[in-house]
């Protein structure tokens, strides 16, 4: 089994959805193992769909920068300061809470990191990076976090697909 890596933008619009049900649906119907963080967006129509077709800890996995509950609580933080939608928050919360419930073992939250920051972010995309056998990135602006995790991927020497759009 391979290891597909899914990363990207926080927020996602019907082409960027469509896209990752087309191209992440098909490789679990391949019976490819999915590996993404647990950001709002990208991360969490992957983390979705891998739910959704009753994938367990031998075909998904997601890191998380810090424990659940710190995380859960940066997430509603992150939208109360307008970093993510509110809404996308909640429902990522809502994802992560019943993937540790429903699905032991998927979640990933053992970090050295006690906080939400950029060096836990680059470390939960190192992590991916490492699992992964192919990566699938969904990048718009030319986002900085997405661009490191793809140029890790290619330093590891993986296949890289990305999907570019550009959000006004």
């Amino acid at each position: 089994m391979k290891w597909l890596g899914v990363v990207g933008t926080r927020e996602v619009d019907d082409t960027i959805r469509r896209d990752i049900e087309q191209f992440v649906g098909q490789k679990i119907a391949e019976g490819g193992g999915i590996v993404s963080g647990g950001a709002t967006g990208v991360d969490h129509e992957a983390a979705r769909l891998a739910y959704k077709h009753g994938l367990g800890a031998v075909r998904f996995r997601v890191f998380l920068p810090v424990e659940l509950e710190l995380y859960c609580q940066a997430l509603y933080d992150r939208a109360a300061a307008g970093k993510c939608r509110q809404d996308d928050a909640i429902a990522t919360v809502a994802l992560l809470r019943d993937i540790a419930k429903h699905r032991p073992g998927v979640l990933r939250d053992a970090t050295d990191f006690n906080e939400v920051n950029a060096d836990s972010f680059h470390a939960r995309n190192c992590q991916i990076v490492d699992l992964a056998d192919e990566l699938v990135a969904f990048r718009v602006n030319y986002s900085p976090g997405t661009t490191f995790t793809i140029d890790q991927a290619q330093e590891k020497g993986i296949p890289v697909k990305v999907f570019d759009y550009t959000i006004d």
